[in-house]
């Protein structure tokens, strides 16, 4: 596991106060929390950028305005926060968390069911979330931005919710069909 994720609260709210100083010392008023200050807010993005692409690729399935790929998303949240605010470092400090509460692999799994695939409901969903890491892939690849349950890289969520979708349901189908054409949209 990497070093970023072992930081525990107390280090990452020493890290926050420690730029915080070095930025008053240096004269820079308030820009380690000024959301109205376009570089902390363009770093501020570009970092839950970065955050939420970890939390797709490594299948962690965190959803919500926190974990969006839209960078214009989170630059213009940061610049409505008020100057002195902190929300931002809240923010930020609640992904770094959350992503360290992930233990989901690095890279998808297509090979993570330790059953064999037997019945033809079970062959259908493994080839369904087969699909449906891959279109998240390529989802990435292309720098789509596309996000939520329906876009994420972790085989046994797409799996276990297609068994749980019941014979006859045209659930998987059209989810399929919502990926297919969400592709053919990102150029």
């Amino acid at each position: 596991m990497s070093k970023l994720y072992d930081i525990g609260m107390y280090k990452i709210g020493a890290l926050v106060t420690m730029a915080y100083l070095a930025a008053q010392i240096l004269g820079l008023g308030n820009i380690a929390f000024a959301g109205q200050d376009p570089g902390f807010c363009s770093a501020y993005a570009r970092t839950a950028v970065q955050e939420n692409n970890q939390n797709l690729r490594r299948g962690c399935g965190f959803t919500g305005p926190r974990w969006q790929s839209d960078f214009r998303v989170h630059y213009d949240w940061c610049m409505r926060q008020g100057p002195g605010s902190n929300a931002p470092a809240f923010e930020n400090n609640a992904r770094i968390q959350a992503l360290a509460s992930c233990r989901a692999p690095s890279q998808p799994n297509f090979n993570s069911r330790q059953q064999p695939v037997r019945s033809p409901a079970q062959q259908y969903c493994a080839s369904y979330a087969h699909s449906a890491v891959r279109a998240n892939i390529e989802n990435l690849r292309r720098g789509c931005g596309f996000t939520g349950p329906r876009w994420q890289s972790n085989f046994n969520v797409h799996y276990d919710w297609c068994m749980r979708q019941g014979p006859g349901s045209n659930g998987p189908a059209f989810e399929a069909r919502a990926r297919r054409w969400a592709l053919r949209s990102c150029h």
